[in-house]
């Protein structure tokens, strides 16, 4: 994947957060499980460091608010 494309993919990614994050997330279809059976997920976790680090969010807070986690 090119710097470019990398970061199309990103800015994508972006604006599907932000949306989803104002709306709440929904559970996944069978259809969208099958689509997206396979998942490197590797690369998954380098493009949400990249997303995170590009706009100043921590870990902690993507933790708690997309993932659900917290500190006890």
């Amino acid at each position: 994947m090119s710097h470019n494309e990398r970061l199309a993919s990103i800015s994508h990614a972006h604006q599907v957060m932000s949306a989803r994050m104002r709306v709440g997330l929904s559970p996944i279809t069978q259809d969208q499980f099958e689509m997206f059976g396979h998942i490197d997920t590797e690369d998954v976790v380098k493009q949400i460091k990249e997303f995170l680090s590009m706009n100043s969010i921590s870990q902690r807070q993507f933790g708690e608010h997309v993932l659900g986690l917290s500190q006890v």
